[in-house]
């Protein structure tokens, strides 16, 4: 509609990050500011939780993702056991608890996810899931049947959803008996419990039964009593499963200690103004090729992220040192000193042999054609 087209035009012009470019053929809108290619983020924050702390970022200048490096640690099981490879990074519980700082240093080899023997359709039990793939219409089912709605990452295994009264079964050779069972599942006004069950005995159960928007946390359901099977038994509207994970009890305590321990120094933080730091450093780079970057830092006083504009890739290597995925997107390097670094795109040295041996191989061809 071209009404509606000049309409949105103007509103965006109105905009204060952004302007019109004069003499243009066609509308033409610019930012008036942008990132290098290369840029430094004073602050480094390892969020556990959705990424709707975005919306605090457009609160304030200091909260500018430009000077905050964002980590989401829920977005990929692994990632949290690379938390100590960040000893400056700030930690941020985004609506969630000490037990899913504690969960999030779980070994991935010790998740189950439901979702994994589901169809996207309900089978005989009713259980039906929905992949990370599917987040825009997972939103929207949410949002227009049940009038909630959650942004939280599942940990790449989905989301196994049961309506109603369901029972779902799960078979697992990792379901050993004295392990702790730890369950990550949804809460919300629509829910109501969940209880875990083995060899016919209740194990635990788990109150999911909440007011306001939905969340998604780590509960500690209880010990296995065997090696059987296990059925999950939901009451309430929407219940929603994302992973269970099955871990020793001296593990648990382990890792709750290291929470704890976090917690303790000082590492936890609230994302606001009162927490950030300002930080002035000399960068230049210098592009050898596509695949490979120079990097001359002055003037750093205290380690800090340097972040490539590009899409996250971990085959980037910063000195041989591979990335973090900050803002979902981009490449973050951990920095702690000043001088060069060399960016490579590891694959390309592969590459690079190869030419070298196509290229000998054509030459002795051309000898032995001439000989």
């Amino acid at each position: 509609n071209i009404k509606y087209y000049y309409t949105f035009l103007d509103q965006l012009s109105k905009k204060p990050w952004l302007s019109r470019v004069e003499n243009s053929s066609i509308p033409l809108l610019k930012t008036k500011e942008h990132q290098e290619r290369f840029f430094i983020t004073p602050n480094i924050w390892w969020v556990i939780g959705s990424d709707n702390i975005y919306n605090e970022a457009t609160k304030s200048a200091n909260l500018k993702l430009s000077k905050n490096a964002l980590i989401f640690a829920e977005e990929h099981p692994d990632l949290s056991r690379r938390i100590d490879g960040l000893p400056d990074a700030k930690i941020v519980l985004n609506h969630k608890t000490d037990l899913d700082l504690a969960a999030s240093f779980i070994d991935p080899l010790n998740l189950i996810f439901p979702a994994k023997n589901l169809n996207i359709e309900p089978d005989k039990s009713g259980w039906w899931k929905r992949d990370a793939a599917d987040l825009i219409s997972w939103r929207f089912f949410l949002q227009d049947k049940y009038k909630i709605d959650n942004q939280d990452f599942d940990l790449g295994g989905g989301w196994a959803v049961g309506e109603g009264e369901r029972q779902f079964t799960i078979y697992n050779l990792q379901f050993t008996e004295e392990k702790i069972l730890l369950a990550r599942v949804m809460e919300s006004s629509r829910s109501g419990a969940l209880k875990f069950y083995q060899g016919g005995q209740e194990l635990g159960g788990i109150t999911t039964k909440s007011i306001g928007n939905a969340n998604v946390r780590w509960f500690e359901v209880g010990k296995l009593n065997s090696d059987n099977k296990l059925i999950i038994a939901s009451e309430g509207d929407i219940n929603v499963v994302n992973a269970l994970a099955i871990v020793n009890e001296a593990e648990w305590i382990r890792l709750k200690d290291k929470a704890e321990e976090y917690k303790v120094k000082g590492k936890i933080f609230d994302f606001n103004e009162k927490n950030i730091q300002e930080l002035t450093v000399n960068m230049t780079y210098q592009q050898v090729n596509p695949t490979k970057y120079r990097i001359y830092i002055e003037g750093l006083t205290r380690p800090t992220f340097l972040v490539f504009s590009q899409t996250f890739d971990s085959n980037w290597k910063l000195n041989g040192k591979s990335s973090f995925p900050v803002y979902s997107l981009l490449n973050g390097f951990y920095i702690g000193k000043n001088g060069q670094y060399n960016l490579e795109f590891e694959p390309q040295k592969y590459v690079s042999i190869g030419l070298i041996i196509s290229a000998i191989t054509l030459l002795v061809s051309l000898v032995l054609l001439l000989v």
